[in-house]
């Protein structure tokens, strides 16, 4: 068995792997601890790897986009979502990139993400396409779309997702989005969907999170559709933008906030529930999320109410509106919050309860094996909207 750098230097890159190992710490290790860029490189150039991808190519990818992430792109497909994860990945984990990237080359194609199940190689990923992408690219850019959309079926020929009942789509909804990037970097995000009564709000959180080196998924209106990319940092008069149509951009802060459409907040490990601050008119509150303890009864334990009567539930759109239950909660919080759920079926909500007063402090529970992990649309209509990770 060759080693990691005899391998690479029969394809003729070792100049390149040297680059990456002045640009990169290359001793880290990938998110799941297999490995670092280094041996997840070595295994691409030497694995026994699906017939029709052109191993060279591929290797020679991978090295330029990790090289400068500024390199991957989406060409002309409307996978904007899925290369912004790519992106994500390419800037921060390097060494987890070239793990997906083996893993989906690999004769088998699939892979375990870091923060879920796993990762399939999508069939039609395998060979060229018209879209010019590297194959890297192809491939995650495809496996994402494809794992994201859930029970939809992504196709990389016609760049769409189908599904039984209902048009055919392209790109992915925020909540697909959510799920793919949850799970490919196992942190909980939050979506915050911006207007114009809040966008200087989610303008000053982004600055916030960038500041403490984070980069920050954003959807920008163009035209009639939403585009997705990372705002790398940001300063008084500009935010500094790395678009999946492979180059970096200047954004002046007055024409980012009046495209800004989606804000995903980065938050912490996946072991942890997301606790979010909450400004909701003159009052303020605390909000935790849960999941379902075994001895926990179906009731509001603040007022006593059925759970079914105490919160209302849209079922058709996953949401979950609060506060509706009168008896304990109602005075407490002004305004409407909605929370989002990432999976389908919706699950049932067991309980939400006043957890202390000062703060107040309200605790909800849901029926799921997953955290709730969307917050968004915000005390809609107040023309206050405020969403920060604590």
């Amino acid at each position: 068995m060759p080693s990691p750098l005899e391998a690479l230097r029969a394809l003729g890159l070792a100049e390149s792997v040297a680059a990456l190992e002045r640009r990169y710490a290359t001793g880290r290790r990938d998110s799941v601890g297999q490995g670092t860029v280094y041996d997840h490189l070595g295994t691409l150039a030497s694995q026994v790897i699906v017939p029709g991808l052109d191993r060279r190519e591929l290797v020679r990818g991978v090295l330029r986009e990790l090289l400068d992430p500024g390199h991957v792109d989406q060409k002309s497909w409307s996978t904007c979502a899925a290369a912004t994860v790519q992106l994500w990945l390419a800037l921060r984990e390097p060494s987890e990139y070239a793990r997906l990237v083996a893993g989906l080359a690999s004769y088998n194609g699939r892979v375990h993400l870091a923060g879920g199940p796993f990762l399939q190689r999508h069939g039609e990923s395998v060979r060229p396409d018209q879209s010019g992408r590297t194959p890297s690219s192809r491939l995650l850019q495809s496996a994402f779309m494809d794992f994201a959309n859930g029970d939809d079926r992504y196709s990389n020929a016609t760049d769409q997702s189908t599904r039984d009942e209902g048009p055919a789509y392209a790109g992915l909804y925020p909540d697909q989005f959510d799920v793919l990037i949850e799970a490919v970097t196992a942190r909980l995000w939050d979506t915050l969907e911006v207007g114009s009564g809040n966008c200087a709000d989610a303008v000053a959180l982004i600055a916030r999170a960038t500041s403490r080196g984070e980069h920050v998924p954003v959807s920008l209106r163009k035209e009639k559709m939403m585009h997705r990319l990372l705002v790398e940092r940001s300063d008084a008069s500009s935010m500094h933008c790395v678009d999946p149509v492979g180059v970096r951009q200047r954004v002046p802060v007055e024409e980012f906030r009046t495209r800004l459409g989606f804000v995903s907040l980065p938050g912490g490990s996946s072991e942890a529930g997301p606790s979010l601050f909450v400004t909701a008119g003159e009052t303020e509150a605390w909000v935790r999320l849960k999941t379902l303890q075994p001895a926990l009864p179906d009731f509001c334990p603040g007022c006593g109410e059925p759970a079914a009567s105490a919160l209302e539930v849209s079922h058709s759109f996953g949401s979950l509106f609060v506060p509706a239950c009168g008896g304990c909660n109602k005075s407490r919080i002004g305004g409407i919050l909605s929370a989002f759920f990432v999976q389908a079926p919706t699950p049932g909500i067991v309980a939400v309860r006043r957890a202390s007063d000062n703060p107040p402090f309200l605790e909800i529970t849901a029926r799921h094996p997953r955290w709730l992990t969307q917050l968004w649309r915000l005390n809609r209509g107040s023309g206050r909207n405020y969403l920060e990770r604590w």
